[in-house]
């Protein structure tokens, strides 16, 4: 997939910084005193932080690097192609979906919290607000449990 950098300083919204004219296998979330970006991560750069798979965020710092596992936040996973687990996004992560409003949102994670983590896709349907146009619609940008990077 080509895909763009984004840079990101806290408080501030998402910009794009470079292109990248590459394949990203191993797509990652930086976190350094820079700010946050997002990275590929080919060629055994940063491998002293250990083990990364796709969809990992890295807390870089002058002495340390440490692995979030699947600590990538939802806007740069949905931008580098992987997908948002129902089971853990949150409803900012959820309304980046085309027609997820707020209040489309909430009542996922309502559902979520009430009945229990989302064993299929297909239960999204037992939320009000969620029928078989949007499910197709947002369906493919959603996993349950773990991205299959994983």
């Amino acid at each position: 997939m080509l895909w763009a950098v984004a840079a990101v300083m806290p408080g501030q919204p998402i910009g794009i910084t470079d292109k990248i004219s590459q394949v990203c296998e191993t797509p990652v979330e930086v976190r350094d005193s820079t700010g946050i970006r997002l990275e590929c991560v080919e060629g055994g750069r940063f491998r002293q932080c250990g083990e990364i798979l796709a969809g990992d965020a890295l807390v870089v710092s002058e002495r340390s690097c440490r692995v979030v596992e699947a600590g990538m936040g939802g806007a740069f996973r949905l931008a580098s192609g992987l997908s948002l687990d129902i089971n853990r996004a949150t409803v900012e992560h959820l309304q980046l979906l085309d027609g997820v409003g707020s209040v489309l949102a909430q009542a996922v994670i309502a559902h979520r919290l009430l009945a229990g983590p989302f064993e299929s896709l297909d239960e999204l349907l037992e939320v009000r607000g969620v029928g078989p146009g949007m499910l197709r619609r947002i369906g493919r940008f959603l996993t349950v449990g773990a991205d299959k990077s994983r």
